[in-house]
């Protein structure tokens, strides 16, 4: 079985990279109190283009949740999360490898529900259609 995405019930260790500004940021989910959606994207997947529309309505919905955008793909900067709407969510422009590795972010799309202790707890793999948007509405109470 090949491992090209989190898998379920694995703790996540620091998410650590540049912003889209090349900030280095780092983000820990153990250490919140807010559930999370992850959603993985390259900018040149045509699967991940469609799910933009559908991601774009998951992360206005996150009231109370946290949102990490993260690029496995290539470069992308400010004018990039203006064209798509990041919105208020958290953007990983360029995770370090490292953060790849541990993660096993290898494809994309990816959508993954992190619960507020930094377990992973739902993971979507590729485009999302209408059963895995009530599902994960379902698992993660966004709307």
């Amino acid at each position: 079985r090949s491992l090209r995405h989190p898998q379920v019930g694995a703790d996540l260790p620091p998410l650590r990279g540049k912003d889209l500004d090349g900030r280095d940021i780092t983000i820990s989910f153990s250490d919140s109190d807010k559930a999370a959606l992850m959603l993985v994207f390259s900018p040149t997947c045509s699967h991940c283009k469609r799910n933009w529309p559908i991601w774009s309505k998951l992360a206005n919905g996150a009231t109370g949740k946290r949102v990490v955008f993260v690029n496995v793909g290539g470069d992308i900067n400010s004018e990039f999360g203006r064209k798509y709407g990041f919105g208020s969510a958290t953007v990983i422009a360029r995770p370090t490898a490292a953060s790849i590795l541990n993660y096993n972010l290898f494809e994309t799309p990816i959508t993954m529900y992190v619960s507020p202790n930094g377990k992973v707890e739902r993971v979507w793999s590729g485009e999302i259609d209408s059963r895995a948007v009530a599902d994960i509405a379902t698992t993660s109470g966004v709307n």
